[in-house]
């Protein structure tokens, strides 16, 4: 860190760093350009796709709004279990008061290094756990690819039967011909589902 001139705020821990100096440098400079607001030196390492999303944040101004407050960027480094040569870096980014994490596949080729940004599920923060961050994001990525390929509820229409006479199923005692009932959701007759209530926000993690 100090012979690249690496922002003070960047954290990386020896036991969480990548086991070579050529990835050691990729995730370092590329979290500095972060804590700095170079939006030219981060443009260079990203995906074609980050990049566009990086041009629209710096013409509306909100990437050096952000990046101005950055106070804090702990990382950590790993791979997909899965698939241990896809290899990512684990960032939560201190805005203020607030915190925020993104997990970022990386590779080195000849042409240097190249990060592209993965999905970030709604609420991720509070559904991490353990000591090895980059594994449980996969579980969460899973878990909602899980979710999302389930067939939706079949609920059933409303629908009226019309009785023949009276006595006939359907029918009242006083012969009128009344409709069934519609058929509801988990939430019970009459009833929207409800949303299932988010835990509580954990206090930001690592070191105060």
């Amino acid at each position: 860190m100090v012979q690249l001139g690496i922002d003070e705020r960047v954290r990386l821990p020896e036991d969480r760093a990548p086991d070579n100096d050529e990835a050691r440098r990729a995730v370092l400079e590329f979290f500095d350009a972060i804590a700095r607001g170079d939006d030219q030196a981060f443009a260079s390492m990203v995906s074609t796709t980050d990049r566009l999303e990086l041009e629209a944040l710096v013409e509306s101004g909100a990437w050096r709004e952000t990046t101005a407050n950055i106070t804090r960027i702990d990382v950590q480094t790993g791979s997909n279990p899965i698939d241990t040569s896809d290899t990512c870096a684990l960032a939560v980014v201190y805005v203020g008061s607030s915190f925020q994490p993104q997990l970022w596949h990386y590779g080195i080729d000849m042409d240097g290094a190249r990060f592209d940004a993965a999905p970030t599920p709604p609420g991720i923060l509070d559904r991490l756990s353990g000591t090895d961050w980059i594994a449980a994001w996969f579980d969460v990525l899973a878990q909602e690819m899980a979710l999302a390929d389930r067939p939706d509820d079949d609920y059933r229409a409303a629908q009226t039967i019309y009785a023949s006479g009276i006595g006939s199923a359907g029918s009242s005692q006083g012969g009128g011909n009344e409709p069934e009932g519609p058929s509801f959701g988990p939430g019970g007759p009459g009833k929207m589902p409800g949303k299932r209530p988010r835990p509580p926000k954990r206090k930001p993690p690592g070191p105060p």
